[in-house]
């Protein structure tokens, strides 16, 4: 979702499933692990595969839309809940300076949605909060 809401401030509100992956590859917003670099019989990494089904999960939640094939749409109510999390970030770099570099991942933290966040991640969050993000 944090991908979806930087393109989308960047003019990209449409981007398609493969537009998406790549941001977040080149960005590094997430950790990879080695093993989900694979492929799978569709083509995509892991990684890729099992985040795309996710994508299908919070488009039930009201998060993300699906308007035509292959194109991935962050909703207002994903906005929002974006902001939210980039907020809680702020609060928790506010008590700890140095959270960002100490964060270990856990599966049960909803700050993780599941996958490694990345600290390059928890900069975009701040900017986010900040008003910086370009």
């Amino acid at each position: 979702m944090l991908a979806l809401y930087i393109l989308k401030r960047r003019g990209h509100d449409r981007p398609s499933k493969k537009q998406v992956l790549n941001f977040i590859s080149w960005n590094r917003l997430m950790h990879v692990p080695a093993d989900d670099s694979d492929l799978r019989s569709t083509g995509d990494e892991i990684w890729e595969n099992d985040l795309a089904f996710r994508r299908a999960d919070l488009k039930d939640d009201g998060l993300l839309d699906k308007p035509d094939w292959n194109v991935w749409y962050l909703t207002k109510r994903g906005e929002e809940n974006v902001q939210a999390w980039a907020h809680r970030i702020k609060e928790l770099h506010d008590k700890d300076p140095n959270f960002a570099d100490n964060y270990k991942f856990d599966p049960t933290d909803e700050l993780s949605f599941e996958f490694y966040i990345t600290p390059k991640a928890f900069e975009f969050a701040m900017k986010i909060v900040t008003g910086t993000l370009q």
